[in-house]
């Protein structure tokens, strides 16, 4: 195998181990640290969230990350989402 293909499988199971579930509760509040890689400058992304269920359907995300320094080029970014089901099947649902 390639070691770029590697690299990448690597990066997405890295990104998959550290995601932090969030179960949609009424009023119930999530923080957590995330983190990422940016294709753009080759670089790796960390930062935190900040996620609150107005109600079992709704809830915002706040998410606050920076992508660390290469190539001389950094960024913050800072997101703000709503969130809503598409699909509720039992146990799983689509966001």
């Amino acid at each position: 195998m390639k070691p770029k293909f590697l690299k990448s499988a690597l990066l997405i199971i890295i990104c998959i181990l550290t995601s932090v579930p969030a179960f949609a509760g009424g009023h119930e509040k999530v923080l957590g640290i995330q983190t990422g890689y940016i294709s753009r400058n080759r670089s790796a992304e960390a930062g935190l969230f900040f996620q609150y269920s107005f109600s079992r359907v709704v809830r915002a995300s706040l998410d606050v990350s920076m992508a660390i320094r290469s190539h001389d080029r950094d960024a913050l970014l800072v997101d703000l989402n709503a969130q809503f089901p598409l699909l509720q099947a039992g146990r799983w649902e689509f966001y």
